[in-house]
């Protein structure tokens, strides 16, 4: 009501309409917000409403809110809801982009599937391909956040042929760069370069530098992957470079993080740290839960990697937190298998073991399928408090079978493998671990579980 007061819709004296129905007990006042009493009274008085007069009413709250507040990103969720219950396709989806992007930044990734979700209902009836292309990118977002990549890759995909279509060439770049991002996360890295290189050649052409910064990004994670790492931190540069001069805090939060982990990679923990803080700072400073999650974690490894326990804990129980709270499974996992770890380190082997179900509960459910050699790594550790030798020159034999990246070798298999041989003759590890009949990585996570499970409950 206020809205349409302001907006210049009503001339009678609003104060006065207010307190009488505050004595009516109909309105009341809550965080110095006028709002109805109960529910009950609000809710049957819209079921009374006509359909053409609930359109109605939306409408002209919408329109109001437009007038009183134009162009700000704080009502957009609202003009989002209003304009849909409207019936209005094309405002629908544009304060969808604006607000989904919001609910994005912040994790709120229920908030953001409604509210796109609402704007692509009405939007292919209205002919406007670029809103389309645009919420289609968002729910791509949105998607790989929470883990779904199948169906960001179906919208990440959807949204370059509609730009391909209009011919849009920042709008093809922008689709790519997030199908090639995705791919990265689940190691198609391939397919990754492909995407990221029509990307770039796109941002080029379109002059677009944000999505020129992209591209490179992500071609550095893809020759990251290929342990090409001069040449990564050469990409890595020129993106922090091409974002810090266009002001991006988001893209350049993300370069950041890239730079660090090939800093990391190439044993310069100063200049890691250095780029993770930055980048978490930013983070922080915009509000951005996904990315100080991520950048925790990677600091929490940096202080593992310097034989800094309790600081990576902290930073791995950050990490945990936001990911949790955001409903970021895959983040989730991440933090789970690395608490394992600095848990054993730490001597809280106990936790190490609830931590490390609790990690192959979230492969099980389809999540960070890249973790699987980590976990195994980390049962091999939890064994070794145990005793159980042979058992753990199974896992390494095991371990010869699976994929893993250099990281993985480097930080986890190398460590676990000297540990062993204080405790067990090379000759034996060997040959245990030579013959090994390769098994699915699912059956052995499943017998890791049980056998963690069967062990605590026969101390219990």
């Amino acid at each position: 009501m206020s809205y349409l007061w302001r907006a210049g819709k009503y001339t009678f004296d609003l104060t006065a309409w207010f307190t009488m129905c505050n004595e009516a007990a109909v309105l009341d006042v809550h965080m110095g917000n006028w709002q109805f009493a109960h529910d009950k009274l609000r809710e049957s008085l819209l079921n009374e409403l006509p359909i053409d007069e609930k359109t109605r009413i939306h409408r002209l709250v919408a329109t109001a809110i437009e007038a009183v507040y134009p162009n700000d990103a704080v009502y957009a969720e609202a003009l989002a809801e209003h304009w849909y219950m409207a019936g209005d396709g094309i405002k629908t989806a544009l304060y969808a982009c604006m607000a989904g992007e919001q609910a994005l930044l912040v994790g709120n990734f229920h908030g953001a599937q409604t509210l796109l979700g609402r704007g692509l209902v009405l939007l292919p009836d209205t002919g406007q391909e670029v809103l389309q292309a645009e919420l289609l990118k968002y729910l791509g977002a949105l998607h790989w956040r929470s883990s779904d990549y199948p169906q960001a890759i179906r919208f990440y995909t959807e949204s370059a042929q509609i730009a391909t279509r209009m011919d849009d060439k920042s709008a093809i770049a922008e689709a790519y760069n997030g199908l090639a991002f995705v791919e990265c996360l689940i190691d198609e890295y391939t397919q990754a370069q492909d995407h990221a290189q029509i990307a770039l050649e796109n941002a080029r052409f379109a002059r677009d530098k944000r999505n020129t910064a992209r591209a490179l990004s992500n071609l550095g994670i893809v020759a990251e992957s290929q342990q090409d790492f001069s040449g990564a931190r050469a990409l890595y540069d020129e993106s922090v470079h091409i974002f810090r001069t266009i002001g991006d805090e988001r893209g350049l939060a993300s370069a950041l993080n890239n730079s660090g982990s090939v800093a990391d990679s190439l044993g310069d923990y100063d200049a890691a740290k250095a780029d993770y803080e930055e980048s978490l700072r930013l983070c922080k400073q915009i509000g951005y839960r996904h990315g100080i999650a991520t950048l925790s974690n990677n600091l929490g490894v940096l202080y593992e990697r310097m034989g800094q326990y309790d600081t990576a804990w902290t930073y791995y129980q950050e990490s945990l937190s936001v990911s949790t709270n955001i409903r970021d499974r895959r983040g989730s996992a991440h933090a789970f298998i690395n608490l394992v770890y600095t848990a054993i380190e730490l001597g809280r082997v106990s936790d190490a073991r609830q931590y490390i179900r609790n990690a192959i509960l979230a492969v099980k459910d389809g999540y960070a399928q890249n973790i699987i050699p980590h976990i195994i790594a980390g049962a091999g550790f939890l064994y070794l408090q145990m005793n159980r030798l042979e058992r753990v020159a199974m896992l390494i034999g095991q371990l010869e079978h699976i994929p893993h990246d250099h990281d993985f070798k480097t930080l986890r298999l190398a460590a676990l493998l000297k540990e062993l041989s204080q405790k067990m003759n090379m000759d034996d590890i060997q040959a245990i671990s030579h013959g090994q009949t390769p098994h699915p990585p699912m059956d052995i996570l499943n017998d890791i579980l049980e056998d963690f499970l069967r062990f605590d409950n026969t101390r219990f």
